[in-house]
């Protein structure tokens, strides 16, 4: 079966071959910013964001992400994200940390983060062949 980040055949493709779809897909903004300030100030307030906790740490890294997800508005038209264990596939390499692969990215001048939709998937404005590149420069044989 197919995973949040794989591509997936579609039938009824040109010439009666699958054709490839995506999903999901980022068709307007994902969240509003200054709700997410209200979310965070209130966590705060609460002490929900105590990273004392396990429950305070991942409320407090979900709320970092979805702030994260927003923060590039370089990125707020890219429809799609790709899985680092899919590139690292395709690359023949070993998934490198999604954390590397970002850096690379925004080294070579593209945008680039992570997503909430997949623990492992990266929104970039990069194509897809420079973001096999780059699993294969950040990832191990």
């Amino acid at each position: 079966g197919t995973r949040p980040g794989d591509a997936a055949e579609q039938p009824g493709g040109r010439h009666g071959r699958p054709s490839p779809v995506s999903g999901p897909l980022w068709t307007g903004p994902l969240h509003d910013v200054e709700a997410l300030r209200h979310m965070r100030a209130d966590a705060h307030a609460r002490g929900w964001l105590d990273t004392a906790t396990r429950a305070g740490r991942a409320l407090d890294r979900t709320l970092r992400l979805l702030a994260e997800e927003v923060d590039d508005p370089r990125l707020r038209g890219v429809p799609l994200y790709a899985s680092v264990d899919v590139l690292a596939s395709r690359a023949g390499v070993s998934t490198p940390s999604v954390g590397a692969v970002v850096a690379e990215l925004h080294r070579r001048g593209f945008a680039a983060g992570r997503t909430h939709i997949d623990p492992k998937g990266v929104r970039t404005t990069a194509p897809r062949s420079v973001c096999v590149d780059v699993a294969r420069s950040c990832g191990s044989p």
